[in-house]
């Protein structure tokens, strides 16, 4: 849920008050996808590495934090899962890319099982 509200409030912020956000949701094998496009412009090339990083913005001084995506991202990652941009045109489009099963709920569910051990 904390993954999904931080790529929206960022999509919402970038999109302005008359702008759009779309939200896709696919499934491919054992992975699902989740993207969040909006009308924004996109993040420029030379920032797209920089976007994760904890404490950076692109957001005027007293708005945000910086932490939106990293903290995002790290969960996405905890669950065996990607967080990127993609180009979808003249905007961008970040996608969460999940397994259909999380390692922690499998690591949780072995453990709750009796004789189980984890290892």
């Amino acid at each position: 849920m904390q993954v999904l509200t931080n790529l929206l409030e960022n999509a919402a912020h970038a999109a302005g008050p008359k702008g759009w956000i779309a939200l896709r949701t696919s499934a491919r094998g054992e992975r699902f996808m989740i993207e969040v496009a909006d009308s924004g412009g996109g993040v420029a090339p030379a920032l797209r590495d920089r976007v994760f990083e904890p404490f950076f913005t692109t957001k005027p001084s007293g708005v945000g934090t910086g932490l939106g995506l990293s903290l995002a991202r790290d969960i996405v990652h905890r669950h065996g899962g990607v967080l990127e941009i993609r180009d979808r045109g003249d905007h961008a489009c970040f996608v969460v890319e999940l397994p259909n099963y999380s390692p922690l709920d499998r690591s949780m569910s072995l453990g709750m099982m009796p004789g189980r051990e984890l290892v």
